[in-house]
């Protein structure tokens, strides 16, 4: 573990030279909106120094923080450190440690008891390593933490920021890190950089083939353009003079292998032998090294730490500016929310009496806005816009008059499980039938047919030419199958309609808190109830029209029938009177024209209109009492 002397002048007051004057003002609302604590809410710009394990990336931060990071052989961080940097008269350090929410309570608090021995800057690894130890990480096989180590470092010098360091990315296990921590440490990595407002360095040695590194498939993941990732290239002493792979790396610090838009950078870093040097020291071994060789044809401003600072400064400015516009409108939205969740949570309840009248000013909301929705008087400024979905769905009374509307539409178009046409239909298309039609679509003529022989095979005590009345209810539970499934989905709607307008109500006027307990507790076991009541209901509606025997006192039956039949009759002595006339019959019926015929030969043609098979009789007498059953049921119905 690597340490500055705590009297090093560059530790107690850090030049890290982050901002400039430009930016220096936005940085500070930025800083503000931190320290009010909004960064829980809503995500701001912050460092990300990410990598393979062993690349460097303490390292990197440690060179442009000028903290001095922990650094091991074996093993670097184990949790995620985050950096916070902000502008004060006088110098100090405060370290605290964020629980993972996921530990017990108890266990929560015992890690936010955590407390620094020492608030020295030059003994910022001894923070680290009692951290560790209050964690617990490295014992009972825990390698890995998703505690968050916090550390606020202020002084004159510094800029408003914040650097996140984070485990490094690998690939098999050993000794110190399990199968298990892969996943983790991934999974940990890729929190951080998924928010759009992390400036990603992706920190590549160069000891190891670029294509073998993690972190470059991890920085294409979330940020597939490199619009807001910059590449860090370490460890450059390590390759061979003048070798292929010397050359490889320095087309990758030109930004031709990988590219990101923010380009590549390369740092030269401490190694083993060097880890007591001071930033003074690393410094000048670096302008050398980069002074020779084939780095010395690198451009300055893509090499050093001295080139890296100012570099960053630029990017950040670039990065916050044009996150400011949303950035301050999720600042103003959270604003709004936490301002309307304070007002659901109402005064304070510690007493009986005042949990009761918190749950009576509760209910009496929920009554009024509930009843307004029902009743359709959408005054209150909860239902916002009719033409939002959100304000729509709001108003219940609608949106149900509407389903309803729709439900009747649709049992009259689709209710039907074959459509029987006339067979002297002109629009009807056998072949094109099933496309111009939602349902199957069947001859008159054809239908009869299947009913004559439905007819045979249910024989009962009927005379000839006449029919058994039970082949009306067999006709009709055949031709109202899909009416079961036309009133489930409405009632499925109808519910999923009502939840969606009380939910939104009760979201309103209470606390998460008090909504989990009520929606549990109350609205979930009288919605089930209601749901389960209005599906027996449906059950006992639809009964009829699946089992029972076919009955009706409505006139509008007989009526039904009976225009069947005139129009039957009124069809085929037309017909007839065609095939009479023959090409004496005008195109235009209702034309006045003069006839020479016999009257007996008209009378014989119209008097031979008599069904010469009784069943054919019967059989289309029955389709014309479903049909008639069919409409007064389904008028009943709606």
């Amino acid at each position: 573990m690597s340490m500055e002397p705590a009297g090093d002048p560059q530790f107690l007051t850090p030049a890290i030279q982050l901002q400039s004057k430009d930016h220096e003002e936005i940085l500070n609302v930025i800083d503000q909106l931190r320290s009010e604590g909004i960064s829980r809410y809503v995500n701001l710009p912050q460092l990300v120094v990410c990598g393979d394990q062993s690349s460097g990336k303490s390292s990197v931060l440690e060179a442009i923080s000028g903290l001095g990071f922990p650094i091991k052989d074996n093993l670097c961080t184990r949790f995620a450190t985050e950096l916070i940097l902000r502008r004060s008269s006088t110098l100090g350090v405060t370290a605290s440690i964020h629980p993972d929410e996921d530990r017990p309570v108890s266990e929560q608090e015992r890690i936010r008891e955590f407390e620094s021995s020492t608030v020295d800057l030059g003994r910022f690894a001894d923070i680290v390593k009692e951290a560790e130890n209050h964690i617990g990480v490295g014992q009972d096989g825990h390698v890995f933490s998703k505690d968050v180590l916090r550390v606020e470092v202020s002084g004159p010098t510094q800029p408003h920021l914040t650097l996140v360091d984070l485990p490094g990315l690998y690939h098999a296990p050993d000794e110190f890190q399990s199968v298990e921590g892969v996943d983790f440490v991934e999974s940990l990595v890729l929190s951080y950089i998924r928010n759009e407002r992390s400036v990603i360095l992706a920190v590549i040695s160069a000891k190891s083939d670029i294509a073998l590194q993690k972190v470059t498939a991890f920085t294409r993941k979330v940020d597939p353009t490199g619009n807001r990732t910059m590449g860090i290239i370490t460890k450059p002493d390590s390759l061979p003079e003048d070798s292929d792979m010397e050359r490889s790396f320095f087309q990758l610090a030109n930004n031709k292998r990988v590219p990101f838009r923010l380009g590549w950078h390369v740092l030269r870093n401490r190694d083993h032998k060097e880890r007591h040097f001071s930033l003074a020291q690393r410094n000048e071994k670096e302008l050398a090294f980069l002074a020779s060789g084939v780095w010395a044809a690198l451009p300055k401003s893509q090499g050093g730490i001295d080139s890296l600072k100012p570099r960053l400064s630029a990017v950040l400015k670039d990065h916050i500016l044009s996150e400011l516009p949303d950035l301050i409108g999720e600042t103003q939205q959270s604003a709004h929310d936490t301002a309307a969740s304070l007002r659901r949570l109402g005064d304070a309840r510690q007493t009986l009496a005042d949990q009761r009248q918190y749950l009576l000013h509760s209910s009496e909301r929920l009554t009024s806005l509930l009843g307004s929705a029902i009743h359709g008087v959408y005054n209150d400024p909860f239902f916002g816009d009719a033409m939002e979905d959100d304000g729509y769905q709001r108003r219940l009374r609608a949106v149900v008059q509407n389903r309803l509307s729709d439900f009747s539409e649709n049992l009259e178009k689709h209710g039907m499980q074959r459509e029987i046409i006339d067979d002297d239909d002109d629009d009807y298309d056998d072949d094109a039938n099933s496309m111009d039609s939602s349902e199957p679509r069947i001859l008159r003529s054809n239908f009869v047919q299947e009913v004559q022989q439905r007819m045979r095979r249910s024989r009962g005590r009927e005379l000839p030419g006449t029919f058994n009345p039970l082949i009306i209810g067999d006709l009709f539970y055949l031709q109202s199958k899909p009416w079961e499934s036309i009133v489930t989905d409405c009632i499925d709607n109808l519910l999923e309609d009502v939840q969606k307008t009380t939910l939104p109500i009760l979201r309103h006027i209470l606390d998460n808190k008090s909504l989990t307990g009520l929606i549990e507790h109350v609205l979930n076991p009288a919605f089930d109830a209601i749901e389960a009541s209005l599906r027996q209901k449906t059950r006992e509606l639809l009964e009829p029209q699946q089992l029972g025997h076919p009955i009706t006192y409505n006139h509008y039956f007989t009526d039904s029938v009976q225009e069947a039949r005139v129009g039957h009759i009124y069809r085929n002595t037309a017909r007839r009177l065609k095939e009479f006339l023959g090409g004496q019959y005008p195109q235009n019926s209702s034309s006045v024209q003069r006839f020479t015929f016999s009257i007996d030969l008209l009378v014989e043609s119209l008097a031979g209109e008599t069904e010469v098979s009784m069943e054919v009789f019967a059989a289309s007498e029955a389709v014309d009492c479903m049909q008639a059953y069919y409409k007064v049921l389904r008028l009943s119905r709606l």
